[in-house]
């Protein structure tokens, strides 16, 4: 089933994200703002959902990547340790 966000829903998941990231990885929060965001103007409402999309999709793809990271740098730690 297709399901449509409105625009209120992707800016509280992009909240939720950020908030994730910012709990989990402090340092890397100063980078978020280093993300891209195409504002587009009030009267192309589908473009606004489009932007809102891309920009969640690039914390969630960053938060992901930090998480792997994390995880790749524990095993290291592990080994090291066992």
């Amino acid at each position: 089933m297709f399901f449509m966000k409105t625009e209120k829903g992707l800016n509280q998941d992009i909240l939720t994200i950020t908030m994730k990231i910012k709990d989990n990885f402090p340092v890397s929060v100063k980078y978020i703002s280093e993300i891209p965001v195409k504002l587009v103007p009030a009267d192309e409402p589908g473009e606004s959902i489009n932007s809102l999309i891309n920009y969640f999709d690039s914390l969630d793809s960053t938060l992901k990547r930090y998480t792997e990271k994390i995880q790749e740098l524990r095993n290291i730690n592990d080994k090291m340790l066992a």
